[in-house]
C-alpha cells in the first residue's frame, strides 16, 4: 500500500453519532478508540481535553481533526465519525462541526503525524465527499465512500 493510502486509511468508522457537545463527542471517541487501541479511555480523553485547551481541533467547513501523538500507540490510528447533529468546536469560521476525524500517532512519528493530518484535512475539505459521508448510514457505507477513486486522488 502506498504511503498516501496509508495516511488516509481509516481504522474505525462511526456514522450517525449522537453527541450533545464537543466534550461528549470526545468522550464517545475515547471510549470507542480505547477498545481498539489498548489505550485507557481516561488517558485518551484527558490528553484530548488538554490539547483542546491550547488549540482548536476545528479546521473549518464543519470539520474537526482532533489529534495526538501519544505514548502507548504502536501505529497510527484514525477514526472517522459523522455526527447526527452538528456541535460547536469554536471554529474560526463559526460553523458547527459534523465531520470529525481523530488521528493518533506514536510520539516518534512527528513528521508522519503532520503529513497524516494534512492529507486527511485535504481529503475531508471536498464538499462532495463530505456530502456522501453525511448520507452514509452505516460504517460500511462510509468505508465505500472513501474507497471511491476520486476520494484518494484528493489526498495526494
Amino acid at each position: 500500500m502506498s504511503e498516501m493510502l496509508q495516511d488516509i486509511q481509516v481504522d474505525l468508522f462511526l456514522p450517525e453519532i449522537k453527541a450533545t457537545n464537543q466534550k461528549h463527542l470526545l468522550q464517545i471517541l475515547s471510549k470507542q478508540v480505547a477498545d481498539m487501541t489498548y489505550i485507557s479511555q481516561e488517558d485518551l480523553f484527558a490528553h484530548l481535553e488538554e490539547k483542546d485547551k491550547i488549540s482548536t481541533f476545528a479546521i473549518g467547513d464543519g470539520i474537526a481533526l482532533p489529534n495526538l501523538q501519544m505514548r502507548g500507540i504502536q501505529k497510527s490510528f484514525k477514526a472517522l465519525c459523522i455526527l447526527k447533529k452538528p456541535v460547536d468546536f469554536q471554529a474560526a469560521d463559526s460553523r458547527l462541526v459534523d465531520t470529525v476525524c481523530l488521528v493518533l500517532s506514536p510520539p516518534q512519528e512527528g513528521p508522519l503525524h503532520l503529513r497524516r493530518l494534512a492529507r486527511m484535512s485535504r481529503l475531508l475539505k471536498s464538499p462532495n465527499l463530505r456530502r456522501k459521508l453525511r448520507e452514509a448510514q452505516t460504517a460500511n457505507d462510509m468505508k465505500n465512500v472513501l474507497s471511491e477513486p476520486q476520494s484518494t486522488m484528493l489526498a495526494a
